[in-house]
């Protein structure tokens, strides 16, 4: 009976270490410090060793600079850093698959590599590497049941776009199929329920230069979830590239890039319903050259449409109609995310947080930003 008893005993002691090894371990992303008593009273309840509710809440998530090293990081409502990961080269997209609860983050162009990390803890679970042949376009997408990933690439010799689809196989992503001859030089892609939409900027390029910029063919596809392209749409500027992208499938914002004469744009960004033709927003405005051609991100949020520039500094706001409701001044703006009507934005010169109250840190952000609630 006392050898039952003190087995009993140091199974239990057993339990309550592996519970208290994940709570110290998980303590950078707890969102409040936990204290002895807060320990024992969660390893008293009939279920202490679940987490759960310990985790849920808002994320925000960035790649960053600090000094001359390349980051991940997490923060959560309250701009409380949660976990800071290494990445060996810059960062620039990131996507999350929610049903695996993981952060996929894209080498910023033309890298080769896909890391995939633990999105609560920030351990890093998988790094998948293109061929020799292609590159990064710096961009991914999920599909809504979390069970396929889609990225954008494109062939070095040729700047020829691609999409390579990952499927979710025995816990880890795995190639499953190439969605070749998209267009020349793709870069950001929204998955929806109805597909993918894929922004082809237009522009060939060697490493990071461009090259043939006299012959930009910047368009819009949208393809089923099988690859079969379901229509095509080119602007009406042969000016322009287009870049980022946000909302619905069935009301599209369309951000774009200026490559020759950004002193004499009519519109940066435009507009795509039920994929019909690609109209300007407020074409004409005289604040667009303001913008100096460039759009580094774009966010859609309770009927509102917001773009940054962080060459010109300038954040813009528009209504559904298109109308103008503001263009604030904020060095190096360019992150944008949104979660449950909140908008919240980043700077190369490290802040991060709501447009007004920004909060300084010691990071330098790249040009996007991601939000999840878990």
């Amino acid at each position: 009976m006392t050898a039952i008893k003190q087995q009993g005993v140091a199974e239990t002691n057993k339990d309550r270490r592996r519970v208290l090894t994940q709570l110290f371990s998980l303590g950078a992303m707890l969102p409040f410090a936990c204290s002895g008593d807060t320990l024992a009273a969660l390893l008293a309840k009939p279920n202490g060793n679940n987490l759960e509710p310990l985790l849920k809440g808002v994320r925000y998530f960035g790649c960053a600079k600090r000094e001359d090293n390349y980051y991940v990081l997490s923060f959560d409502e309250q701009f409380r850093q949660q976990f800071e990961s290494p990445l060996v080269a810059r960062g620039h997209g990131l996507a999350i698959a929610k049903m695996q609860r993981q952060l996929i983050v894209l080498d910023r162009r033309p890298g080769r590599s896909i890391h995939i990390f633990d999105a609560l803890s920030g351990q890093k679970v998988q790094q998948i590497d293109l061929s020799p042949t292609l590159s990064l376009a710096g961009h991914a997408a999920l599909h809504p049941d979390s069970q396929r990933l889609y990225v954008s690439a494109y062939e070095n010799s040729s700047s020829e776009g691609l999409v390579q689809v990952y499927d979710w196989q025995e816990q880890h992503w795995e190639l499953s199929e190439t969605w070749p001859k998209l267009g020349t030089g793709p870069h950001e892609l929204l998955a929806f329920e109805q597909g993918v939409v894929v922004a082809i900027g237009g522009i060939k390029t060697l490493a990071r230069k461009t090259i043939e910029l006299e012959n930009i063919q910047a368009q819009l596809i949208f393809l089923n979830h099988q690859g079969k392209v379901l229509s095509r749409h080119q602007l009406d500027n042969a000016d322009l590239s287009v870049r980022h992208l946000s909302g619905s499938w069935d009301k599209l914002v369309v951000a774009c890039q200026a490559q020759l004469h950004p002193e004499s744009v009519n519109s940066l960004v435009y507009l795509c319903e039920q994929q019909q033709s690609l109209k300007p927003l407020d074409h004409g405005a005289h604040y667009w050259p303001l913008f100096e051609g460039y759009i580094g991100s774009v966010e859609v949020y309770q009927d509102t449409i917001v773009a940054s520039s962080p060459r010109a500094g300038l954040l813009g706001s528009w209504d559904a109609t298109g109308q103008l409701k503001s263009l604030l001044n904020i060095e190096q703006v360019c992150g944008l995310t949104s979660v449950e009507g909140q908008l919240v934005v980043s700077t190369g010169t490290g802040d991060l947080g709501h447009q007004d109250q920004l909060q300084a840190n010691d990071y330098h952000w790249d040009n996007h930003l991601l939000a999840a609630s878990f």
